[in-house]
């Protein structure tokens, strides 16, 4: 159950559990709370319970191949969909509409997770509103939202609202301290202070990914097969937003890598940094970019992360030769 597990919200834990059990889920969620309070989190516990091989009783079981695949974000019937920029565009509300009318690929269902939906407009709201009034027998859909205010009435009255709970600075100190054992009392106080326990996450995952940027520029540095391919085989096992955190890192330092070849030099320029400027031309360092964007798109389409290492490896001594 560790992949699902949700700290707090017992009766929205409870209330699932009924479900599940009995087999009457409704057909459309939307899970409520600001950023950090665990939405995603339960987004996946509800998609493994649907998609759950095991136990129906006891769904989600944790143990299954469904489970398993919706754990580590490589299940064919769940699509995950953030908003294209600073909104959720209505084209994406579409291409959820034709998408829930294709058939599963191994589960019963297929399982839309539609992040940001507080900034959905009006137009794609009421595009959405037609799927969820009617959907397909084979399509569950799963809102997130920071604030249901934003959503249009017709919309509330068509989906099972479910609201996170707010945690105490105790729960997150003590959830933090067992995530993150390495870490000093004061970092734990100071982060637990945080409006909520992913926040609290993200704030000391943030040191954790320059230090792994830091990690793949060296191997960079190096320019051989073998330091790229050992640098990213053991980056294999990040999380998924780890992974989403690292590629984004790696892509500044690249720029600031461009950068330093212009004659440029930041206050944040490394050793390593300052390496591969010396070692790479513009033609290999913005071929490297490119590979680095495509594997963070790929992610963003439920390649597990093992996969995206591979991708990243592969395709960036490819662009170095």
């Amino acid at each position: 159950m560790k992949p699902f597990g949700v700290i707090g919200n017992e009766k929205n834990k409870a209330y699932l559990a009924a479900c599940f059990a009995g087999e009457r889920v409704p057909h459309a969620f939307l899970l409520t709370g600001p950023e950090g309070s665990g939405k995603h989190t339960l987004a996946r516990r509800i998609a493994a319970g649907l998609l759950c091989v095991g136990d129906k009783s006891k769904a989600p079981c944790g143990e299954c191949e469904g489970c398993r695949k919706v754990g580590e974000a490589i299940h064919p019937d769940v699509m995950v969909v953030e908003p294209a920029g600073a909104t959720f565009k209505i084209d994406q509300v579409r291409e959820v509409r034709s998408a829930a009318y294709i058939a599963p690929n191994e589960g019963a269902v297929r399982v839309f997770i539609l992040a940001g939906c507080e900034t959905m407009q009006a137009a794609a709201q009421n595009a959405l509103l037609k799927i969820i009034e009617e959907p397909p027998a084979t399509a569950r859909f799963i809102l997130l939202c920071a604030d249901r205010a934003a959503l249009l009435p017709t919309v509330l009255s068509r989906v099972t609202e479910l609201q996170m709970d707010e945690l105490s600075p105790e729960i997150i100190a003590r959830e933090l301290a067992a995530r993150f054992p390495d870490r000093k009392p004061e970092e734990i106080r100071a982060a637990s202070g945080t409006v909520s326990l992913g926040r609290a996450i993200v704030s000391l995952e943030e040191a954790n990914t320059d230090k792994l940027a830091d990690a793949y520029m060296a191997a960079l540095s190096k320019g051989d097969e073998l330091s790229l391919a050992e640098c990213t085989t053991g980056l294999e096992k990040i999380n998924r937003q780890e992974c989403r955190s690292l590629l984004d890192a790696v892509d500044a330092r690249l720029i600031a890598c461009l950068t330093l070849q212009n004659g440029v030099t930041g206050e944040q320029i490394t050793p390593d940094d300052r390496m591969v400027a010396e070692k790479l031309t513009k033609t290999q360092i913005f071929a490297i970019i490119k590979v680095v964007r495509r594997c963070g798109e790929y992610l963003r389409y439920n390649v597990g992360q093992a996969h995206i290492m591979g991708m990243l490896s592969a395709g960036v001594w490819e662009a170095i030769h």
